[in-house]
């Protein structure tokens, strides 16, 4: 089954988030990560993306994955729990890091860049 099949099984169900929590369903579907990270962006609310984080299977995908879930969120205050939350990012590069950091409002870049730790960790330098 591919990604239109997965699309026509979130569109018929009202409770999306446990179609992406079964792993056992997920792994029915053949989907490239661009087809992935579509689906969730376009069926979860940025509530349920931060929840599906409480999964391992997600949890234990590939930092581009988690860095493109992360990147579909739009509510400030749901990135910075993503990005604060080492589970989440304790694979991440200074580089994806940064980018994420990039992508953030104001508000929530001053917190981040203000984090001696995560700047530390991440080896974040300015020039």
């Amino acid at each position: 089954m591919n990604s239109q099949n997965l699309r026509e099984l979130l569109e018929q169900t009202d409770d999306k988030l446990s179609i992406f929590a079964s792993k056992e369903t997920l792994n029915k579907y053949e989907l490239t990560v661009g087809e992935f990270i579509d689906l969730i962006g376009n069926f979860l609310s940025d509530e349920e993306k931060l929840k599906l984080f409480d999964y391992p299977h997600f949890v234990n995908f590939n930092s581009t994955i988690k860095s493109g879930i992360i990147g579909l969120v739009t509510d400030e205050n749901v990135k910075l729990k993503m990005i604060e939350n080492d589970d989440i990012v304790k694979d991440f590069t200074g580089y994806q890091m940064v980018d994420l950091i990039k992508k953030t409002g104001d508000s929530t870049k001053i917190k981040l860049l203000n984090d001696s730790q995560l700047i530390e960790k991440y080896k974040i330098r300015w020039l």
